[in-house]
C-alpha cells in the first residue's frame, strides 16, 4: 500500500509539472471547480526534536539503527480536504528492498486555512548501511504533504550517519537440531556476526549457552575487520541424558 501511494504521488507531481508548463489555465483549481487547493505557507521539520533545513547536511547527528521521530509541522493558506503528509528514507544502497521502516505516512485529515497543523512520523535508520569509502550511503529524507487536488509540497533533508566506535552485532544464529534437540544428544550452534563499528575488531569471544541446564559453549573469531561479517566455527553442546522435557 505504501509502495502504490509513493507511485501516485510521484505520478501526480510529474503531471502537475507538465500540465503547467504548457497552459496558463487559472481557475484549475479554487473556488471555481470548487476544488480547494493546499497553499503552505510555512512547515517547519524537526527530526527528534532538532530543526532540520531543507537541503542542509546534517554530519555525525545519527547513528545506525537509531529511530527517528520526524515532526511535520505546516499552515496552509487555504483549507484542504485529504490531506497526507508522507516521509521517506532515500540512498539506501539496499533501496530495492523496501521496507516499512523506510517510510511512514499519515492518515487524511481536514486542515482549515492559516492554522497550524502537526503531524508525527516514524522511521528508522538501516543499520547494515555504508557508512565509510567512495560506497558509503548519504540519506535524503523526503517530506511530501499532498491533498486531493494540489499538487505536491516537498521538503528534501540530506543525512549523514555515524557508525558507533565499537558495534558488532549478531546477524543470525543457526542451530543443527533446528528447534528440538533429544535429552543425551548433541546441539550444534553456528553464529554469524557483522562489524558496523568504526574500528577494526580482534579477539571476538562468542557464547552459547542454556543458562537452565548449567551448559555453555565458547569460540573466538581472530579478527574482523570494518563493515565484514563472518560465521563462527560450530559449537557443539550435549544435553545431559536426565534432562527434562521443556522449553
Amino acid at each position: 500500500m505504501k509502495r502504490l501511494i509513493l507511485a501516485v504521488l510521484m505520478l501526480l507531481s510529474i503531471f502537475s509539472v507538465v500540465v503547467s508548463a504548457g497552459t496558463d489555465c487559472v481557475d484549475c483549481y479554487g473556488e471555481a471547480l470548487k476544488s480547494p487547493k493546499l497553499d503552505i505557507e510555512e512547515c517547519v521539520v524537526r527530526v527528534n526534536d532538532r530543526i532540520v533545513k531543507n537541503d542542509v547536511t546534517y554530519l555525525k547527528a545519527y547513528e545506525r539503527g537509531d529511530d527517528l521521530e520526524v515532526t511535520v509541522e505546516f499552515t496552509s493558506h487555504e483549507a484542504a480536504e485529504d490531506v497526507q503528509i508522507m516521509a521517506f528514507l532515500t540512498g539506501h544502497h539496499r533501496g530495492h528492498r523496501v521496507t516499512e521502516e523506510l517510510i511512514d505516512v499519515t492518515p487524511s485529515f481536514t486542515i482549515k486555512a492559516n492554522t497550524v497543523y502537526e503531524r508525527v512520523l516514524n522511521l528508522k535508520l538501516p543499520e547494515d548501511f555504508h557508512v565509510k569509502g567512495e560506497n558509503a550511503d548519504e540519506l535524503k529524507l523526503r517530506v511530501v504533504i499532498s491533498d486531493k487536488y494540489s499538487s505536491t509540497f516537498i521538503k528534501e533533508y540530506n543525512l549523514r550517519v555515524e557508525a558507533l566506535r565499537e558495534s558488532v552485532v549478531i546477524q543470525d544464529v543457526i542451530l543443527d537440531p533446528y528447534s528440538e534437540v533429544q535429552a543425551g544428544r548433541g546441539l550444534f550452534a553456528s553464529v554469524r556476526v557483522e562489524n558496523l563499528g568504526q574500528e577494526n575488531e580482534e579477539d571476538l569471544k562468542i557464547e552459547v549457552g542454556i543458562p537452565a541446564l548449567g551448559l555453555r559453549a565458547v569460540e573466538y573469531i581472530d579478527e574482523l575487520e570494518i563493515e565484514e561479517a563472518t560465521t563462527s566455527e560450530d559449537l557443539f553442546i550435549r544435553v545431559p541424558v536426565c534432562t527434562k522435557p521443556g522449553t
